[in-house]
């Protein structure tokens, strides 16, 4: 018989019902994480912003969009929560680097991150694809992945840890012959994220 401390605290937990936190605690895990989320600002990184922030976390929206960044900006300071907004392309090492010294100059750490940047443009089929439209796919859907978590990986480690969230695509997972290099690209963000976790 499997001994449930060493199946992991879920499983202990449903051994002993005392030990799961009451619920209403549940709302509120991230009381006073510092959270990034590139391409915060819309989509499902809007709704990752908002939920972080419903849950207590101090977000910080990364976005190249201006006005959707601020937008959930202010939904999250309306709901009573705290976050701000940066407007940074994560293709360019220099405005990811200025991103990292504002956030660790305002918290001194970062807890969670999450990579949601990524894009299927342009969406171009494979036998009148080139080199520019490769590397254009490249940058936004895997190259930036590399660029944002090194940023923040060392203060993660340097302050006992975190959490690192990459999103990708199903299209990662399938054969999708619309756009190849779109789902080489999301296969090699799963790769990468599987990787660096058992590093």
């Amino acid at each position: 018989m499997t001994d449930p401390e060493s199946a992991g605290p879920l499983a202990a937990s449903t051994q002993d019902p005392s030990r799961v936190p009451p619920i209403d605690d549940w709302y509120r895990l991230l009381d006073g994480r510092v959270a990034v989320v590139t391409g915060g600002g819309a989509g499902i990184g809007g709704a990752i912003s908002r939920l972080f922030g419903a849950h207590g976390a101090l977000v910080e929206v990364v976005d190249s969009d201006p006005d959707v960044a601020t937008l959930v900006v202010e939904d999250i300071e309306a709901a009573g929560g705290v976050a701000r907004a940066h407007v940074v392309d994560v293709r360019s090492d220099a405005e990811v680097e200025d991103l990292r010294g504002e956030v660790l100059g305002e918290h001194g750490r970062i807890d969670v991150l999450v990579n949601n940047v990524g894009d299927h443009r342009p969406l171009v089929r494979f036998h009148d694809s080139s080199p520019e439209s490769w590397s254009a796919m490249y940058a936004a859907n895997l190259e930036h992945l590399f660029r944002v978590t090194r940023a923040f990986l060392q203060p993660m480690i340097d302050s006992g840890g975190g959490s690192i969230v990459n999103v990708h695509s199903v299209e990662g997972m399938r054969g999708f012959p619309g756009e190849p290099v779109y789902a080489a690209m999301k296969a090699g963000a799963a790769h990468f994220t599987s990787s660096l976790a058992v590093g």
